[in-house]
């Protein structure tokens, strides 16, 4: 994909139980909740919050860096036997 020139974005606002608009709304735009101050954005299918994806990243990889300590305290047992 190349760059695209994003000429209209449109913002949105309302309660953060609304129906939120789906037709006609360019991939991007942004709804902001009145209520609690968290922003949505338009993916062109779903609106999401880009702070709730940040999260599942983190928590994805904590669970690597878990896995990662154990793989090697199991290296680190195994290689002690070996000696």
């Amino acid at each position: 994909m190349g760059v695209q020139l994003v000429a209209t974005l449109h913002r949105f606002s309302g309660h953060s139980l609304d129906t939120k608009p789906t037709g006609d709304v360019p991939v991007g735009s942004i709804f902001t909740a009145t209520d609690t101050g968290e922003e949505w954005v338009w993916d062109g299918f779903f609106w999401n919050r880009p702070d709730a994806k940040l999260a599942e990243i983190a928590g994805l990889l904590q669970q690597i860096l878990d896995v990662n300590r154990e793989i090697k305290t199991g290296i680190d047992v195994l290689t002690d036997s070996l000696s």
